[in-house]
């Protein structure tokens, strides 16, 4: 396969990919430039004076703009609790109570320094609203408690917690809760909206649940190459499952705010075992430490140059005539820039928890111009929150025998767990009626047509198709920024706009030639696997 990759045509793909990244980077870099030069309205709070060659950044999407300029706080923050981590791993033994030497273990001392620091973090964060939080999270480990090995474990944490997070959301956080108990001096929120982060600290406690509850119910253990994988299969000793440990597992700080989700069993193994585990070697982590600076680096030069989010955020396509070409850049910018923000914001929670010898799964796992299915997109994008979802609900609900099924079910929990709006069932909707037709000819493919997979045709059909699937994919997750209406409208523009006969065209060609490369990527991956194998097994 390699040696197609050197081919002629291959060259010929490499030619037609180089040559839409260089047409995309021209057309948007002079779209900016005419919006900064013909419309002075757009300087404003979104779009300001930068720091890269006298020109201004696009700021407009405020996750951004909050990230970078808490960024220096927070990596001082975070350094200073891996010091400390650090200091305490290293010395745990000499804090150990002296007369209660026999029953403690050293990685007990790190679990009251996890829950110490928690503590002091999230009331740093959310203010009195702590309260709220660790009473959920108690109430959530009482139910554990109580329901035990009985059925009624995973139904009523699951009931509690989608009840949590909707009327959290609903009533603004449970704001004047403590005004209206006469107690409201304890009326100070922090920093962030406890609420807002909810949504990660429920996935924990789900996990946290029936995690346990499968262990009390010696359920199958499944055998996985990996020994991470394998350890969040694996069921811990029950003194393990204790609130401190349960605690310090949901109120993690590296991982606390936005990931990446790991289960409970993988996280305290990694505190209990983790001389049984390979070293994370420090090549490994100065090569974290170099991609998050790269990363953050890149796309803030990235953003002095293209403005096509504050385009896309602002709505600006509906009142502004752009070409069908300048449409179409502007919908490939945006995904890629809330690629990169997620994947710089992922990176670096990852890697404080690497440097404190905790090794949660990566997100983002394949760069999102490197996929052309729904399915792999998925399992690559969010990834972590992909293995939480077939572990704790595509599995329980009946697995691949109810795959066209659980696919809405999932979605559209993952749509409303993400907001509570329109737009977001918009999103859980297109992919779900998307992923079930990919679903659907994939099966009819295995079960009637395996057959063409032998023809030398049958990687360019797959390149046909994948154009589709690509466009499909980003048409889904645009619905998340304009909804259903405005979707439907975004299309509309682009099909009247001028040029559009010409730039669908283009943009066929150019998906298409990429797709090839894909696919040829993914046969080089699987004969590089299959080498290992063997040679594992000699």
């Amino acid at each position: 396969m390699k040696g197609r990759l050197c081919s002629l045509e291959f060259f010929l793909y490499y030619s037609i990919s180089l040559l839409g990244y260089a047409i995309i980077t021209y057309i948007c870099v002079t779209q900016s430039q005419d919006a900064l030069n013909y419309d002075p309205n757009i300087i404003s709070h979104r779009i300001v004076p930068g720091w890269f060659l006298d020109r201004h950044i696009d700021l407009s999407d405020d996750q951004w703009k909050t990230w970078r300029s808490n960024f220096p706080f927070l990596a001082l923050v975070m350094a200073a609790f891996i010091i400390l981590s650090q200091f305490v791993k290293m010395n745990a033994n000499l804090m150990l109570p002296s007369h209660q030497k026999s029953s403690w273990r050293k990685e007990d001392v790190t679990i009251i320094f996890y829950n110490l620091i928690s503590v002091i973090a999230v009331f740093y964060m959310h203010g009195w609203d702590v309260i709220f939080l660790y009473v959920i999270a108690t109430v959530n480990f009482l139910i554990s408690r109580i329901f035990k090995s009985f059925k009624l474990n995973p139904i009523i944490s699951w009931i509690f917690n989608l009840s949590v997070l909707f009327t959290a959301d609903k009533f603004n956080g449970y704001r004047g809760t403590f005004e209206y108990l006469g107690i409201p001096t304890l009326e100070s929120h922090g920093i962030l909206r406890w609420n807002i982060y909810f949504k990660i600290t429920m996935l924990r406690q789900i996990a946290f649940n029936l995690d346990y509850y499968w262990m009390l119910n010696n359920r199958p253990v499944f055998n996985l190459k990996s020994k991470l994988n394998q350890l969040a299969e694996q069921h811990q000793s029950r003194d393990l499952y204790n609130i401190w440990n349960y605690f310090a597992y949901v109120f993690y700080l590296p991982l606390f705010i936005a990931g990446p989700v790991m289960n409970f069993n993988s996280f305290i193994s990694q505190i209990y075992e983790r001389s049984q585990l390979p070293e994370i070697s420090t090549h490994f982590k100065l090569k974290g430490v170099f991609q998050v600076v790269t990363y953050t680096l890149g796309l803030e030069i990235f953003l002095h140059f293209f403005y096509q989010y504050s385009f896309s955020e602002n709505s600006t396509w509906k009142f502004r005539e752009f070409s069908a070409s300048q449409l179409c850049c502007m919908a490939y910018v945006t995904l890629n820039f809330m690629y990169l923000k997620f994947l710089i914001i992922w990176r670096f929670f990852r890697l404080i928890s690497i440097l404190d010898d905790v090794e949660p799964p990566e997100n983002m796992i394949r760069c999102v111009n490197n996929n052309f299915t729904f399915s792999g997109f998925w399992r690559s994008w969010h990834a972590s929150l992909n293995k939480w979802i077939v572990r704790y609900v595509f599995v329980p609900l009946g697995g691949s025998k109810m795959k066209a099924v659980n696919v809405w079910v999932i979605f559209i929990f993952i749509g409303l767990w993400h907001d509570l709006q329109v737009r977001w069932l918009a999103w859980a909707i297109l992919n779900c009626v998307f992923f079930v037709g990919e679903i659907s000819v994939t099966q009819f493919y295995k079960a009637k047509m395996s057959w063409l997979s032998q023809k030398w045709w049958f990687r360019h059909v797959v390149g046909i198709v994948g154009v589709f699937d690509i466009s499909m994919l980003m048409l889904a997750n645009l619905a998340i920024l304009y909804g259903w209406s405005g979707s439907y409208l975004f299309i509309s523009t682009v099909l009247a706009s001028e040029g559009a006969a010409r730039t669908i065209i283009f943009a066929f060609i150019w998906l298409y030639c990429k797709i090839m490369m894909m696919q040829e990527i993914r046969e080089n991956e699987a004969q590089g696997e299959e080498t290992r194998k063997r040679e594992l097994s000699r």
